[in-house]
């Protein structure tokens, strides 16, 4: 081999390197590309499912909560027709005769007078 030919074949050996070492870079850099894309695609999933789960659980939590207020609601509720239960006895007419008859000695009065003799003419002046 004479030194043209060899000098030939170092050059076509290092280009044919060049283009090899540079198709192996792109396909490295499309690799990368699309790993790095199925990467991202991923990354979306993950998050869009860890944000329904995060939501879900938030939901579920204002539900026990809003079940907890309700069981409170009935409660207050029963506890208040107790407490107008009591209103209406206390205020009963027939109890409060009663205190005042028996506690205070106030005497129910037979008869009912109720204005005067002035008032009396006068509205039949009135009529007239």
């Amino acid at each position: 081999m004479d030194s043209n030919e060899y000098a030939g074949s170092q050059y076509w050996e290092s280009t044919g390197t060049m283009l090899t070492g540079r198709l192996a870079g792109q396909k490295s850099a499309v690799y990368a590309r699309r790993f790095r894309r199925v990467l991202e695609f991923i990354c979306v999933i993950a998050m869009l499912v860890g944000s329904s789960y995060l939501i879900n659980g938030l939901m579920i939590q204002e539900e026990y909560h809003m079940a907890g207020l309700r069981t409170e609601i009935m409660s207050l509720e029963r506890e208040n027709d107790t407490d107008r239960m009591e209103v209406a006895r206390l205020e009963a007419p027939a109890r409060i005769e009663e205190i005042a008859e028996q506690d205070l000695g106030m005497v129910v009065p037979g008869k009912a007078v109720f204005g005067s003799a002035d008032q009396t003419a006068h509205a039949q002046a009135v009529r007239d």
